[in-house]
């Protein structure tokens, strides 16, 4: 009986997987088509081929490029980092800013 039933699930399956062609496309499909001039990429128009640069000179001065980018960066000197000399000088400084932004968005009491 177990048998029975896994052949005819199996077989409605298989019953809804098919479909019948009648050459007609749906109507969402008819309206994006409509929508869109270009249509629907064709999916045998794609390249097969890579249309990347694979030159070695290219890469090598472009990486040349990279490195030197680099290497000027490191050497500016505000490009450094340098920790306040006294962080309680810092605080202070943003919580005054902070402050200032702060009565800045407050009405002017009269």
């Amino acid at each position: 009986m177990i048998q029975f039933r896994s052949a005819l699930l199996f077989l409605l399956a298989l019953g809804a997987c098919t479909q019948t062609n009648t050459g007609q496309q749906p109507a969402w499909m008819a309206e994006r088509s409509e929508e869109d001039p270009r249509g629907y990429p064709n999916l045998r128009e794609v390249p097969r081929t890579t249309i990347a640069n694979t030159n070695t000179e290219h890469w090598a001065q472009t990486q040349q490029e990279l490195a030197d980018a680099a290497a000027a960066l490191r050497a500016n000197p505000r490009g450094q980092y340098v920790p306040p000399e006294d962080p309680a000088i810092f605080v202070e400084q943003a919580r005054s800013d902070l402050e200032a932004a702060r009565q800045s968005h407050e009405p002017d009491a009269q």
